[in-house]
């Protein structure tokens, strides 16, 4: 699995750059692999490695 250094910038301060944003996320994560979209799903935190939600996500 590749990673990538995380750039965080100041976050959106207009619904244009909200949606500019979203529409960047939408498009990374459909051009993921299943595999590559459930890492970064458990990177985050929101899945156990084993395929379960977290508790604080309704698991």
């Amino acid at each position: 699995m590749r990673t990538e250094t995380m750039n965080y910038a100041a976050p959106p301060r207009t619904r244009k750059e909200v949606r500019s944003l979203v529409d960047r996320v939408i498009k990374k994560a459909s051009a993921m692999s299943p595999d590559e979209l459930f890492g970064t799903l458990v990177r985050a935190g929101i899945y156990t490695k084993n395929g379960k939600l977290r508790k604080a996500y309704g698991g």
